[in-house]
């Protein structure tokens, strides 16, 4: 009993030593921080529609990745790279499967083009918001 005592002590110790061992942050350095982890803009559905799961496109700027969701129903992850060439958003899922296509109206809008984009017709129908052509996307801070 007095070893396992001992033990523990000794693992408190060492607790309270390295405890005191981590930078701690001034405002300043929290504010830098979120300013350089912040390269993630998610775009949503320009909609009126209230209680229902609202389409949208995250991206990535820094690894030029994209995240795109339009139906709560399906199973399939719509995420994959990115890249704009000439006022166009082109986004192809991981898998080559899908491929999605925006133009980009200005910094925070992208407008959807069906005609160069895969089918994202919902399952349900009764359940979310079907994506159009010229659905407008806009970024939300």
């Amino acid at each position: 009993m007095k070893k396992k005592g001992g033990f523990i002590f000794l693992l408190l110790v060492l607790a309270l030593c390295f405890s005191g061992c981590t930078k701690s942050e001034t405002p300043q350095d929290e504010k830098t921080k979120h300013t350089e982890d912040n390269i993630t803009k998610i775009y949503y559905l320009a909609t009126n529609e209230e209680g229902v799961i609202i389409p949208a496109i995250e991206l990535n700027e820094k690894d030029k990745e994209f995240f795109f969701s339009y139906d709560a129903l399906s199973s399939h992850l719509q995420h994959g790279s990115y890249e704009v060439v000439d006022g166009f958003l082109y986004a192809v899922t991981d898998d080559g499967d899908y491929q999605y296509l925006f133009e980009v109206v200005d910094e925070d809008t992208l407008k959807f083009k069906q005609r160069g984009s895969a089918d994202i017709s919902l399952i349900d129908y009764r359940i979310g918001i079907n994506v159009t052509d010229q659905a407008i996307f806009k970024y939300e801070n």
